[in-house]
């Protein structure tokens, strides 16, 4: 087995990047997983608690610019993915 690349299968990601409507983040093995997503200027605008591997969020009233999505797992560790939204 490739360790490495099972480890990059196992990396949670976010699409579409740049997103403008809608965000999903794929995340398998991270169920449980509380994230949490910051701004640009720090801010937490969203949080929550992963239930499946995949998490659909809403992101079209939030302001267009840069963001970063912050996963923390017990057994996983800690997880930043930074993404964007437009227009």
């Amino acid at each position: 087995m490739d360790v490495g690349h099972t480890a990059f299968q196992n990396r949670p990601v976010v699409f579409p990047n740049p997103a403008q409507d809608v965000l999903t983040l794929m995340a398998p093995e991270w169920e449980g997983a509380n994230w949490n997503c910051f701004d640009a200027s720090g801010r937490r605008v969203a949080q929550g608690q992963l239930q499946s591997q995949e998490l659909v969020l809403t992101v079209d009233h939030w302001a267009s610019g840069f963001y970063h999505m912050v996963l923390s797992h017990p057994q996983l560790g800690v997880q930043a993915i930074q993404w964007s939204l437009v227009d």
